[in-house]
């Protein structure tokens, strides 16, 4: 919004017209001087528009108690249309059940009126199908690609149930059958879109905001833990080898089958197997239980996979064993110290397991005198690590490599937002910090073209723009050099 501002600034200087349109959700709130909003929930055509929907989609009949349930859902839905639908897809489901008008009444007065709260409630209120509805939405939440209807019923067939798996004549597959399917799948958040060429979706943004943002797949399954996303991958890799394996569908005497999900399992099973590869070849030790964790719990205790489970678990219980095969590892790769790897390739789990250990100093320093936590600015890593790492107070946000060049000054080159607010936030951090070209870390942001950058250390009110480095150029040179208008902006207000 701060650039908006200085666009709308600008175009006033400039007697220019400058119109824009945003639109948002309610939170996080914009605020915006001189607006014209638009509420669509305030607006009447939207309130007659649920009425309509309400009367025509819920059928629970045309007595007295069945037009109270009707008053009371629009009631309660407060302009919430997403609410609607998935509430009148619910008391449709009841009253095919056979439950009466006041049944269903009690279960409307007992579903939340939130729509988070209404998620939680349909995703923990039936554990009948919670299994294929888990990994419905695993595949929805982390296939390679949209699916086809047709796709994901395969898909999830092939990691629940072979005994329902239809044969290779597509006859077989109907549409109307699949689509029942995947709906109660689902238990309604998915749904087909219109398009020629039909694929598979969430019914709105805010479902896949809650499974993600919300841990929503772990109240489905509490063994997902804080590696939801490998395990998932995992499991969806899983399916793709069962269905090529499958003798219905795999190798056979006769034409090969180029149906439904086959094309996507031969083409993506290595997609999802990238996370196990992934943890192997960096050494990320964590990750790799996890996954063989997820391997062993799907095969027999005989299988070789408990073996390597079981070798791996005590190998990194041999603590001193572990750590000098890391550093053996590590310090092959382009000289840099084993805190750096982890905190650039591992993740936090591995780095906090690292220091714990108390073999290396946080700030330990690479060949080029880095440390790990230049390295990670300059990686734009998950800000977990950038975290972790400024908590510890043995760990100085403002050292130097011998470039002269601190944590910051990678940051603002690599565009890394995330990592600039934090190491503001901090502190402790030297904002005009110059090295042994005399560039600043607002410097190498505009040679980048990096606004979000050059926009977070503006702010600030404490970064200098009338220096000049030792080539004898300023910020401004720098701007008019690589020619972004926005950076230009953003700098000619704070000189003009």
């Amino acid at each position: 919004m701060f650039f908006y501002h200085l666009c709308v600034k600008l175009a006033i200087e400039w007697k220019t017209c400058f119109r824009v349109c945003v639109t948002s959700r309610h939170y996080p709130n914009i605020s915006i001087p001189e607006h014209l909003s638009l509420n669509l929930e305030l607006q009447v055509g939207h309130s007659s528009n649920i009425t309509r929907y309400v009367a025509s989609e819920l059928r629970i009949g045309t007595d007295r108690t069945a037009q109270a349930v009707r008053t009371e859902l629009q009631q309660k839905a407060s302009g919430v249309f997403m609410w609607v639908v998935l509430v009148v897809d619910m008391l449709n489901k009841e009253n095919d059940e056979g439950c009466s008008p006041r049944k269903l009444q009690k279960t409307l007065q007992a579903i939340p009126d939130d729509l988070h709260m209404l998620f939680r409630n349909i995703l923990t209120r039936d554990k009948q199908s919670n299994e294929k509805f888990l990994l419905c939405m695993q595949w929805l939440l982390f296939a390679n690609q949209l699916l086809s209807p047709e796709d994901l019923y395969l898909a999830i067939l092939s990691g629940t149930s072979d005994e329902d798996m239809p044969t290779r004549k597509a006859i077989d597959i109907r549409p109307d059958r699949v689509m029942k399917y995947l709906l109660n799948c689902s238990k309604g958040l998915a749904e087909a879109t219109g398009s020629r060429y039909r694929t598979m979706q969430f019914i709105h943004q805010s479902v896949r905001d809650f499974l993600l943002g919300e841990h929503g797949l772990q109240l489905v399954d509490p063994n997902l833990g804080d590696n939801m996303i490998g395990r998932s991958h995992e499991r969806l890799k899983q399916c793709c080898h069962n269905f090529m394996t499958n003798p219905r569908f795999g190798p056979s005497k006769c034409l090969p089958y180029r149906g439904p999900f086959m094309v996507y399992a031969t083409q993506n099973i290595l997609y999802h197997a990238d996370a196990l590869f992934a943890a192997i070849s960096r050494g990320n030790g964590n990750a790799l239980r996890a996954i063989l964790e997820a391997q062993a719990e799907a095969l027999p205790t005989t299988s070789r996979i408990h073996q390597l489970y079981q070798s791996l678990c005590e190998d990194m219980a041999k603590s001193k064993y572990f750590r000098d095969e890391l550093e053996r590892k590590f310090r092959r790769v382009d000289g840099v110290s084993p805190l750096s790897y982890a905190a650039m390739y591992c993740g936090e789990r591995m780095l906090d397991f690292l220091l714990e250990t108390g073999r290396w100093l946080p700030d330990t320093r690479d060949q080029d005198g880095r440390t790990p936590l230049s390295n990670a600015s300059y990686c734009s890593v998950d800000r977990k690590v950038i975290k972790l790492l400024l908590a510890n107070p043995e760990v100085d946000p403002n050292s130097r490599d011998d470039a002269g060049r601190t944590p910051l000054s990678y940051a603002a080159e690599e565009g890394n937002t995330y990592c600039i607010i934090d190491l503001i936030q901090d502190g402790r951090i030297d904002l005009d910090s110059r090295d042994n070209e005399g560039r600043t870390p607002l410097l190498y942001a505009i040679i980048r073209s990096q606004i979000g950058a050059v926009s977070l250390l503006l702010r600030t009110g404490k970064v200098s723009i009338a220096y000049i480095d030792r080539c004898g150029l300023s910020p401004m040179d720098y701007a008019r050099r690589y020619k972004h208008p926005g950076i230009l902006g953003l700098l000619y207000c704070l000189t003009a």
